[in-house]
């Protein structure tokens, strides 16, 4: 049987177009990964996190740069709050004045127990924060501790 010129043309084209259309899914692959990449990068974080990881976060403030915010009222926050904390009473004009805020800083938020950061944190979620911790158990759990805080 031999192969006319026509039938080894045809088997070539055919055999581009499966090489073709190989190359062209490669590369779509590509591009979904970068965009899976950026999605990545771009990530909100919205998340309630351990006394431990909180003290860790503070701890380590020189290198993430991070804003503390005590979201009880200005009485409990004069009876004892962390250190370079900023006060935003929940129960006064919350979200007006958190919104006063940059989104795209880093936030960590806590409470007396850790009760009104969950109301908190959806809040802030809703007016399109970037990344917020929550602390666990509040101020009653940091001072459970034995770690400090800093009376006004």
């Amino acid at each position: 049987m031999f192969l006319t010129k026509s039938k080894i043309l045809i088997a070539f084209l055919l055999l581009l177009t499966i090489i073709f259309s190989c190359n062209k899914t490669d590369e779509s692959i590509k591009q979904k990964n970068i965009q899976k990449e950026k999605v990545v990068t771009n990530t909100i974080i919205n998340e309630r996190i351990t006394l431990d990881k909180a003290k860790s976060i503070i701890d380590n403030r020189k290198r993430v740069e991070i804003n503390i915010i005590d979201i009880r009222t200005p009485k409990e926050y004069t009876s004892g709050h962390l250190d370079r904390s900023q006060n935003i009473d929940f129960y006064q004009d919350f979200k007006y004045n958190i919104n006063k805020l940059k989104k795209n800083k880093k936030y960590l938020i806590y409470c007396q127990t850790g009760n009104r950061t969950k109301s908190a944190l959806k809040t802030m979620k809703e007016l399109g924060f970037k990344s917020v911790y929550e602390m666990d158990k509040g101020i009653a759990g940091w001072r459970e501790k034995g770690w400090r805080v800093k009376k006004k």
